[in-house]
């Protein structure tokens, strides 16, 4: 079965987070330590979001910079937090990305019958402001469009906003207000000076080769 994948421009930044981020856990006690390492570096991840994500049906959580210390119940999804962590900017990205497969994806019981979510979102807060300019020397350019007062990856989280479900999971090219973008000066004076920076990765079952945003959003509640 295939699975259609979105990633966006935001994942440029793996090659400079990879490795400042550490997590070690324990599978037979309830602690799981989240360590982001900044070494002089003033970004780390705020928040992850994750939705029907394997034994996760929607969880938000908070970091801050250093040590982060979850108290879990046993079973109850630490290591899945870790590979949630692992899939936007680990050393698996984006070898995992591509062995994607049902597992992922939320599954529960209902009326005597094990039912698997359509659809799974992951994504990181960036925090702080440290991009490293080079970076940009290897694009080519970027399609940026602007959102007054709404936050389409909030909003797609809480399922509050049909239009997020658009934006996010693949029909950003029918965004009437994006503009093109190709000085690099530029597109790093705009994620520099950036109120808000966000890695996200979304995973849709495409075994019907459905399109349209009705599916999508049908099953990503």
């Amino acid at each position: 079965m295939k699975h259609k994948i979105e990633k966006r421009i935001l994942v440029m930044f793996k090659s400079y987070m990879e490795n400042q981020g550490k997590v070690f856990y324990n599978k037979s006690v309830k602690v799981c330590i989240i360590y982001f390492n900044n070494r002089g570096y003033r970004m780390f991840v705020s928040k992850l979001y994750i939705k029907n994500f394997r034994s996760i049906k929607k969880l938000k959580i908070s970091f801050r910079s250093g040590k982060n210390v979850l108290v879990v119940k046993n079973n109850a999804g630490k290591s899945n937090i870790v590979k949630a962590l692992n899939l936007v900017l680990g050393e698996k990205n984006p070898v995992y990305s591509r062995q994607i497969n049902e597992k992922d994806f939320f599954s529960c019981s209902k009326d005597g019958q094990v039912v698997s979510e359509k659809a799974f979102f992951v994504a990181a807060k960036l925090q702080g402001k440290d991009i490293n300019k080079t970076i940009f020397q290897n694009v080519n350019g970027l399609w940026l469009a602007t959102f007054k007062n709404s936050n389409p990856l909030e909003s797609f989280f809480e399922g509050n906003n049909s239009k997020s479900y658009e934006i996010l999971m693949g029909n950003f090219q029918n965004i009437k207000n994006r503009e093109y973008y190709k000085d690099k000066n530029q597109l790093f004076n705009m994620f520099n000076n950036a109120d808000e920076l966000y890695i996200y990765f979304c995973a849709v079952k495409d075994d019907e080769q459905k399109r349209n945003m009705d599916y999508y959003q049908k099953n990503i509640q």
